[in-house]
């Protein structure tokens, strides 16, 4: 079975949840024997190859400087009607997609991309099963057209918004917001590693231990590395809170070279790979409240502080987070003020207890769908590939 996942590069959380669809189902193929040949495309970078890396930078610079006009749009396209009209452009390029590639199913991680797939079998007629998968936990319009065969979305909040704009309920399936294997806490119970050790590392371990007993904080701002920019602001975390601090500031190089080696309690880092191991080794993430990281965090059991959301998703996703009790935001005012709350909260060992067991309850309740679950409904009821119907298709949309 060829399956194309469709995403972008509009920060990273469209990429990651591709790839983490990708290994799940490859996981599966390997576990159950289902053949899946599965390609990730970016849409964008196919659809405007001269113009992509412009429109991925304009965004960045928007997002890092002013999200009024970018908030501005997104409420006033909120609760839009999804019958929207054709992009003849986005059908072009997408019956070519399609004619190159053969797919038997098609998943797209982003809006436009799952409206371009709509497009494609409106005007053409083609069956071929779409599934769309919602990377913010709000129900916003922009996700929903009448051509995609099933959702997967994050939570039953926005399940039962898209309900309400008129979703058909059996279409929707709350499978979370996809995440790599590697953050699933149940990947890493592996055998401790003090019974592979000897006496003498032993000791050095545990006097290691007896060191670092203190609470562990993450710091991130994203792939953007969007994150305060006050010296003042680490200053006061450095000397005020209780705990060993590593600081990711991703891809923004200048935040890397101002912070380095500055602080006694705070390590920094740049952009990572291994993003996970810092996840599952912490007390507590304070980060902007992406989708994405909002859900790699459930996995991994580590409790959010959901930092300065300015993005309108990210106010929704920090009212997520304080709503399931697996964290709570922070306004940034005052450095000092700010660094005491924080100091106060790490040290609430009984409140971070309860995030945690929160976070647990809720991937266990996930558990059950996946993406495999889908594709499999999915195959037992309509004609994959892009066979033709004979109905002739109108514009309306």
């Amino acid at each position: 079975m060829k399956i194309l996942i469709l995403t972008g590069r509009f920060g990273m959380g469209h990429l990651k949840a591709a790839e983490a669809i990708k290994e799940e189902l490859t996981f599966c193929h390997r576990k159950d024997g289902q053949k899946f040949d599965i390609e990730i495309i970016d849409w964008l970078e196919y659809l405007m190859p001269h113009h992509a890396k412009y429109i991925y930078n304009g965004y960045s610079s928007l997002i890092r400087r002013n999200t009024v006009f970018y908030n501005l749009h997104y409420k006033s396209s909120e609760n839009r009607p999804i019958t929207q009209k054709p992009n003849l452009m986005g059908y072009v390029r997408m019956n070519q997609l399609i004619y190159e590639k053969q797919p038997d199913f098609i998943i797209s991680v982003l809006a436009s991309a799952s409206k371009a797939v709509a497009y494609y079998k409106a005007l053409s007629g083609s069956s071929i099963p779409l599934i769309t998968c919602v990377t913010d936990i709000t129900g916003h319009s922009e996700w929903i057209n009448k051509y995609t065969d099933a959702y997967a979305v994050g939570s039953e909040e926005v399940r039962r918004s898209f309900i309400q704009k008129g979703v058909p309920e059996t279409q929707i399936y709350i499978t979370g917001i996809p995440v790599r294997r590697r953050f699933h806490t149940e990947n890493h119970q592996e055998t401790p590693v003090s019974e592979k050790m000897t006496a003498s590392e032993k000791m050095t371990a545990s006097k290691k231990t007896a060191e670092s007993s203190r609470p562990k904080i993450l710091l991130m701002g994203g792939g953007l590395g969007l994150l305060p920019k006050r010296l003042d602001f680490y200053q006061k975390l450095n000397n005020l809170v209780p705990a060993e601090m590593t600081l990711i500031t991703g891809k923004n190089e200048k935040m890397f070279q101002k912070l380095y080696g500055r602080f006694e309690n705070i390590e920094v880092l740049g952009y990572v790979q291994d993003i996970e191991k810092y996840f599952l080794r912490s007390d507590l993430v304070i980060t902007k409240p992406g989708g994405i990281t909002t859900f790699e965090a459930i996995y991994a059991e580590t409790p959010i502080l959901a930092l300065n959301p300015t993005m309108r998703q990210e106010k929704y996703n920090a009212e997520f987070i304080e709503i399931h009790e697996i964290g709570r935001k922070l306004i940034l005012k005052n450095d000092q003020a700010d660094a005491k709350h924080i100091a106060c909260l790490i040290q609430n060992r009984a409140r971070i207890t309860h995030y945690k067991q929160q976070m647990r309850r809720m991937r266990h309740g996930l558990a059950s769908c996946t993406f495999t679950t889908i594709i499999n409904e999915l195959t037992a009821s309509l004609p994959l590939g892009g066979a033709l119907r004979n109905e002739i298709f109108s514009f309306n949309f």
